[in-house]
């Protein structure tokens, strides 16, 4: 698996789950908001520009990447600076939710293009 593709996929773990959110709260400084830590998490690791990142995603996968880059900006300013207050706001929710959903698609494309890679090599004639 290419490795942009991997980054990210990590990264949407850690904005859709949170229990990594906690996880990395208690790892962190208090004077640091952790909405602002994972926008630059997510900037480091989203890089459309680059032929690599580009390489490691479908059409598709990309454009989802950008709405949801679109989606997080646009909430980002607004959130609670306070952690336990973040876990409860529902725009947070909502930025979770979307990473969570791009999670599913993603896994979902992942095995089926693994089940057609197995069913072509499967199909060749062994020499």
């Amino acid at each position: 698996m290419n490795s942009a593709r991997i980054n990210v996929i990590e990264t949407l773990q850690l904005i859709a789950l949170k229990s990594e959110q906690i996880d990395l709260e208690e790892r962190t400084e208090e004077s640091i908001s952790i909405p602002n830590l994972l926008l630059e998490k997510w900037e480091e690791v989203y890089r459309p520009e680059k032929a690599e990142f580009e390489a490691g995603f479908s059409d598709s996968e990309l454009k989802q990447l950008n709405c949801f880059t679109d989606f997080f900006l646009a909430r980002i300013n607004g959130l609670p600076k306070k952690f336990g207050e973040l876990l409860k706001d529902p725009y947070w929710s909502a930025v979770c939710e979307f990473a969570g959903q791009l999670l599913e698609d993603f896994s979902r494309a992942t095995n089926e293009t693994r089940a057609n890679n197995a069913y072509s090599n499967a199909s060749q004639p062994t020499q």
